[in-house]
């Protein structure tokens, strides 16, 4: 074989695995439309969290032992799921275009609407003139663990989201600017589809979470 064909061959062996221990699945915060009036805003979140290389335990954020943060799929990344072998294990993804940071402002957002604001996006008409608000997105990470069969094997899935707010949020008095969406639940079975069930679910209760810490809007 060509000795410059190998090292061709050896990059797409490379990526061929790092495409074989991610897996692509969308999770969505509930659609809310904005009202028909009222106070408008614009609304940023950053994502804060740090992923560890070796991490002790599955609620860590990680890419996967020894794998640094790849700027490429770490915006992207919300949970490691367990690969069929038990050892291995595999980084569910959002959808290509899509990221955690956008995940968690569309729960804002429904949280603000609930309340009677509007929540405005680049484009729309009043969008310069909307107050700017801003979080940080801490944590958005869920995870799963094997409880030892007694006598039949549960499955634990947990997702925890944090948020903390920085502006000028209509907070009511004494509000709470540190948000957390943490749900669990026991499984019997291990599926994809409750992957997305515990994210939405946590989704839920930030939205809730924020609703009960700010105020009504004015005619809301």
């Amino acid at each position: 074989m060509n000795a410059r064909v190998l090292p061709i061959l050896g990059a797409l062996l490379v990526l061929a695995a790092c495409a074989a221990n991610r897996m692509e699945m969308d999770v969505r915060a509930p659609a809310v439309p904005n009202p028909a009036a009222g106070q408008a805003f614009r609304l940023t979140v950053v994502d804060t969290r740090s992923f560890a290389a070796g991490p002790r335990g599955r609620s860590a954020p990680s890419l996967g032992d020894g794998a640094e943060a790849d700027a490429a799929i770490a915006p992207r990344a919300f949970a490691r799921k367990p690969g069929a072998d038990g050892a291995s294990s595999v980084s569910l993804l959002l959808p290509e275009g899509r990221t955690a940071a956008q995940v968690t402002r569309d729960a804002l957002a429904a949280a603000l609407r609930e309340q009677g604001y509007r929540v405005v996006s680049d484009g729309d008409p009043d969008y310069a003139a909307a107050r700017p608000l801003s979080a940080e997105m801490q944590q958005f990470w869920a995870w799963m663990e094997v409880v030892p069969p007694e006598p039949v094997a549960l499955y634990y899935y947990e997702c925890d989201i944090r948020v903390h707010l920085t502006g000028d949020w209509p907070l009511a008095d004494n509000g709470e600017r540190d948000l957390r969406g943490d749900e669990w639940v026991f499984h019997g079975d291990a599926r994809d589809d409750h992957w997305r069930g515990i994210v939405e679910e946590s989704l839920g209760e930030l939205i809730y979470v924020l609703k009960v810490t700010s105020k009504k809007a004015a005619g809301g």
